[in-house]
């Protein structure tokens, strides 16, 4: 019965995935009743014609979530995971139900016993000793007499239902692509054919921007003619002010208060586990090994050197946290760690005579050096900037930092020993030995978190607020801030399923402050909004609508730049085709060079594809590569208008594709069949997607 009792485990966890991408469809016609019920509730969206309410929105993310508290960014992530998955199966069944297409409850249940188990199946029933079909059956028995099993196990069967249509639909239209021997011959051809180029150039940059003018409505006509280049969807922008929730001083003295308040308890205490466990994100264990006095945290170094057992130490500060330390054990570890202060001289070059340089400069101090004047020495001479504002003092030295020689010199030497010059990594040393010791601690901590206190957030809030007022009478954020000395910041381009802000950690605030801005208008203001979380850091956040921009071509501002360019060249092109007109004839390159001038250069290029993706000399371009290939051996094509300048192409050598014979021709046949078959099975998705009515509305119900 164990292995029963594996298999329905691991029956659960699949369960748990796949009802993630069912459970909403099932109870599809109770949440919309309920809706109806609930009246005046927006749906979530539209699918293809299929309304999806808020309900069954709520409850598909309620599954995927299984009702964990998940970071902020995961929940944008997941909304989003389950809506596209809902789209998927919403089209792929209207697809199923056009062309009849079913599976049978037998075939599912031949997923489970037959002569070919579905992997998922597969996956999940087998037991210690691998998959029994028997057994299966039993199990599958056991699970329909249990209600709750019994859903899953629908669920389930579901699941894979689906995804089998799924896969017979995309087999049976892949399977309608054809590799024709022309198009192998023409994919052979592509791949195989060369050629190699000579040809003359005139980029546009020899040009000067000087000589061609632009004007609105030359970019208006292209922008016109090219309107499906630059469709987008709708955008929109806002501008804001944030206020960061930061501790304040007051802030910091309660938290180091509060610990101060504890650290006579925590001396006392017997049991430091569990004192430990609800005071510190650092758990203790006993057992834990000690460890030597480098590995300690730093504050901590100076101090316990010379500590007794159940010593505590500080309130120290580390980062947003006031900590207390305990000194539970003292041991005797295998090694003396070392506490060391040094004067470090690096060679100013890499050769055999900088190094010896440097040497010789380190022995000199070596002699001068003494205890009292070491500090003076190393502000002089020292090239260890970090130690050298602390005269050198490195502290407890961790072995491996400058490697193998120097951890043996140190070790040797006793302590008040100045020795040296020792060789290292980084140059040649010399170290005055302070402390050494053998005792290894094991150490227990707890800590208080430095927070804004509601005090703090309050007074964050009242300034946000004062700040709302300021702009609402001004009517401009950017004046009110102007007038307060803050700063307005300007998003980047949002949709309605945004909910990244730019300067603004993503955060449930920033998501309400995107479904504010989908239907505010322009110079409105939000309300003072909460944005970030514990973790990052909170703010409140004011913001103005700033600037809508409807679905639709792109206006001529935001793709002016671009624009002018491709313009300006083209006028470019034309100076430089009118003047090629009646020079440019023969097949003398550097002749129509010479009789162009300036501006023109004349290269070769070898090798060149159908395939290849750029020209040395011409670049990315896929007009001028197509033409190349089209020339026959010593023919010379017209000047062609290219992307970066004019060119005009002559194939000097071309060599054609060797022929296929009829075996070759097969194989390569079936290959072109199996690629095609599967580029098409990967699209057909996304085109289903793609001609689906689809209306997202989940901002709407806050999502």
């Amino acid at each position: 019965m164990s292995a029963l009792s594996t298999i329905r485990n691991n029956m659960g966890i699949v369960v748990v995935v796949v009802a993630i991408s069912l459970l909403g469809f099932i109870l599809t016609d109770l949440f919309s009743s309920m809706g109806n019920m609930l009246g005046g509730v927006p749906d979530a969206g539209v699918i293809a014609g299929k309304t999806i309410t808020a309900q069954e929105f709520q409850e598909r993310y309620q599954q995927a979530s299984q009702n964990s508290n998940l970071p902020e960014s995961q929940r944008f992530y997941l909304s989003d995971q389950v809506w596209n998955q809902m789209v998927n199966e919403i089209v792929f069944e209207q697809e199923f139900e056009k062309i009849g297409l079913k599976i049978s409850g037998e075939e599912v249940y031949d997923m489970f016993t037959g002569k070919e188990i579905h992997p998922i199946v597969q996956q999940y029933f087998s037991g210690p000793e691998g998959y029994d079909r028997n057994q299966v059956k039993q199990i599958l028995q056991q699970m329909l007499a249990d209600s709750a099993q019994s859903a899953q196990l629908r669920l389930f069967e579901k699941y894979l239902a689906d995804s089998r249509a799924q896969e017979r639909y995309l087999n049976m239209v892949s399977e309608a692509f054809v590799a024709s021997k022309l198009l192998v011959r023409q994919k052979h051809e592509e791949q195989n054919k060369k050629a190699d180029l000579s040809f003359l150039g005139i980029n546009y940059t020899q040009i000067p921007d000087s000589l061609v003018q632009v004007n609105d409505s030359e970019l208006k006509a292209y922008l016109n003619e090219h309107k499906k280049n630059y469709h987008q969807e709708e955008q929109f922008y806002i501008k804001y002010v944030k206020f960061d929730i930061t501790p304040t001083k007051a802030d910091s003295n309660r938290a180091y208060q509060s610990l101060l308040k504890q650290k006579a308890a925590f001396a006392e205490v017997q049991n430091d586990s569990l004192f430990v466990r609800s005071k510190s994100r650092v758990p203790f264990s006993p057992s834990a090994p000690a460890k030597p006095i480098y590995a300690l945290p730093q504050a901590l170094q100076d101090s316990v050197a010379n500590a007794s057992e159940k010593q505590v130490f500080g309130p120290f500060l580390e980062g947003k946290f006031y900590k207390l330390y305990k000194v539970v054990d003292i041991e005797t570890g295998p090694e003396a760690a070392v506490r060391i202060q040094h004067i470090l001289i690096t060679p100013e070059g890499s050769t055999p005579a900088d190094t010896a340089a440097a040497r010789a400069k380190a022995a000199s101090l070596r002699a001068r050096v003494n205890a009292a004047n070491f500090a003076d020495m190393v502000n002089e001479n020292s090239r260890d900037f970090a130690s050298k504002v602390n005269d050198g003092i490195l502290g407890w030295y961790q072995k491996g930092t400058f490697g193998e020689t120097f951890d043996k010199a140190v070790e040797n030497a006793g302590v008040g020993a100045i020795i040296g010059p020792v060789k290292s990594n980084r140059g040649f040393h010399i170290v005055r030995i302070l402390d050494k010791t053998r005792a290894t601690f094991r150490i227990a901590e707890i800590e208080e978190e430095i927070y804004p206190s509601s005090e703090t957030e309050t007074a964050v809030f009242r300034e946000a607020n004062q700040f709302a007022a300021k702009a609402a009478a001004l009517k401009n954020i950017d004046s009110a801030a102007t007038e307060m000395g803050l700063n307005a910041v300007r998003s980047n381009a949002l949709t309605k399923t945004s909910w990244q802000i730019i300067g603004l950690q993503p955060s449930k605030g920033t998501r309400d402050l995107v479904i504010w801005a989908v239907e505010a208008e322009p110079g409105e203001l939000s309300e003072v909004t909460k944005t970030g979380d514990l973790t990052s850091g909170e703010n409140f956040v004011v913001a103005q609508m700033d600037e809508r921009i409807p679905e639709g071509t792109r206006p001529l501002e935001l793709v002016r730049a671009e624009i002018t360019r491709i313009v300006t060249n083209q006028k470019k092109a034309k100076i430089i085709l009118d003047k090629l007109q009646g020079i440019a004839t023969g097949d003398d390159l550097n002749a129509i060079k010479d009789s162009y001038g300036a501006g023109a250069f004349v290269s070769e290029a070898k090798g060149i594809t159908f395939a290849s993706t750029t020209i040395a000399g011409i670049g990315n371009d896929p007009l001028i590569i197509g033409r190349a290939m089209s020339l026959d051996e010593g023919q010379v094509s017209a000047p062609l208008e290219g992307l970066n300048g004019v060119y005009i192409l002559k194939a000097t050598a071309v060599q054609p594709a060797p022929e296929l014979d009829d075996a070759t021709l097969a194989t390569r046949k079936a290959t072109e069949a199996d690629l095609g078959a599967n580029a098409l099975r990967s699209k057909i998705p996304s085109a289903l997607v793609e001609l689906a009515d689809v209306e997202d509305n989940r901002y709407k119900i806050g999502y």
